[in-house]
């Protein structure tokens, strides 16, 4: 399975819009996004420290997974990518096809870009 930065935006922003008593749930797209798709990128997003949840795995894959909230780190990684016009220039910067990079990397531009945008860098 390959990231989908437009899925994990995506989920980062429905989860940031539950309230703050809500109860601990998942996420789903239907007919936009297959739930194992769903559910490998919010593992992902748990993984990475982007959300506080709990993922469950046998020994025969992902089990189950649920989602408290978005962490603060996710916070400041979706603050970054919300104008759309950093995210339309993130898109053709390391979106396209072949144009890998790490996270941390995408991370980093991201907000600098966000700071260039508000000119604060």
């Amino acid at each position: 399975m390959k990231r989908d930065f437009e899925l994990i935006r995506k989920i980062l922003r429905e989860v940031e819009n539950w309230p703050a008593d809500a109860p601990p749930g998942s996420v789903e797209f239907p007919g936009e996004y297959d739930l194992c798709n769903v559910n490998e990128h919010l593992a992902l997003l748990v993984d990475a420290g982007l959300l506080d949840g709990r993922v469950l795995r046998g020994m025969d894959g992902l089990h189950g997974i649920v989602i408290f909230r978005v962490t603060w780190e996710g916070h400041d990684f979706l603050g970054s990518m919300k104008d759309e016009t950093v995210w339309a220039a993130a898109k053709e910067k390391f979106l396209k096809p072949g144009a890998g990079v790490a996270f941390d990397v995408f991370r980093a531009w991201l907000r600098a870009e966000a700071l260039r945008r508000f000119g604060l860098l």
